[in-house]
């Protein structure tokens, strides 16, 4: 179904002036979609939340989930000529990780391991002022 529109909607991405990484991404999201809807249902609200849905459960990533949300809105309107409500999407998350603190011991690891005094003073002064070093 989506398979038959993929160079329209490259031409359009690509007059429109999107970058070449942006409009790979889109086609192969596109493409994605299409394998996953075997049966070739119409592209309505309901089919966009179970492909997110199942996105989700694969354990895509957030920025992937998000231009594949894109590139159907996007195909949805410029291609189909309807708007594709998608207000289910609104509260998706942008996961938040905690971030890898050195310990001590590691710190005067690092601190030992440099020769030269004068990086070695900068260093400790940034541990210092800072009471932990985030990687």
């Amino acid at each position: 179904m989506i398979m038959a529109n993929l160079d329209l909607l490259r031409n359009i991405l690509f007059i429109r002036r999107y970058s070449e990484s942006t409009i790979k991404n889109y086609l192969n999201s596109l493409t994605k979609f299409d394998e996953w809807n075997k049966l070739g249902k119409e592209l309505n609200k309901d089919l966009l939340f179970d492909f997110v849905r199942f996105l989700t459960l694969k354990d895509f990533s957030y920025s992937h989930i998000r231009n594949s949300i894109m590139a159907l809105k996007l195909y949805s309107e410029l291609i189909l000529g309807k708007q594709l409500k998608n207000d289910f999407l609104r509260g998706i998350k942008r996961p938040h990780y905690v971030p890898d603190i050195l310990s001590l011991a590691e710190v005067k690891k690092i601190i030992d391991s440099i020769s030269n005094l004068k990086h070695k003073s900068i260093i400790s002064l940034i541990y210092s002022f800072s009471g932990e070093i985030i990687l």
